[in-house]
């Protein structure tokens, strides 16, 4: 028992591939992966049919603000728009502006809580195709 023991860190363990192929190394593990489309870290999910997603589909009226409280007015804001948080500091500005009845648009508040969730803007590159 003891020699079984003391050979056992001396034996490779080897992953047969269903190909034949044995699995000796974590790269070979990594490119059986990449190959086989096993171990994947995400299940296939089918396409949607259109008729049947028109069918399930719901369209929401947006919840009357006006008998909400300033608290409840922030706070749901917040949840929409910002993950809950305002981490700028600015969450002063943001309530006056909600609790006296101004409507603010979602990158206004997102501008002013939390400008890091706002859309990055990329800039197109010029084709510069000098042709004579």
């Amino acid at each position: 028992m003891l020699v079984l023991l003391l050979l056992l860190p001396l034996i490779p363990i080897v992953i047969t591939a269903p190909a034949g192929a044995t699995i000796d190394t974590v790269v070979d593990f990594d490119e059986y992966v990449q190959i086989s489309g096993q171990f994947a870290r995400t299940t296939y999910t089918p396409p949607v049919n259109e008729k049947e997603a028109e069918k399930w589909s719901m369209k929401v009226k947006a919840p009357d603000m006006a008998k909400r409280t300033c608290e409840e007015k922030l706070t749901l804001a917040l949840l929409t728009v910002c993950a809950g948080s305002c981490n700028t500091g600015r969450q002063e500005l943001v309530s006056k502006e909600l609790c006296n009845n101004v409507e603010m648009k979602d990158a206004e508040i997102q501008g002013a809580c939390c400008p890091e969730m706002l859309p990055k803007k990329t800039k197109k590159k010029k084709n510069s195709n000098n042709s004579t």
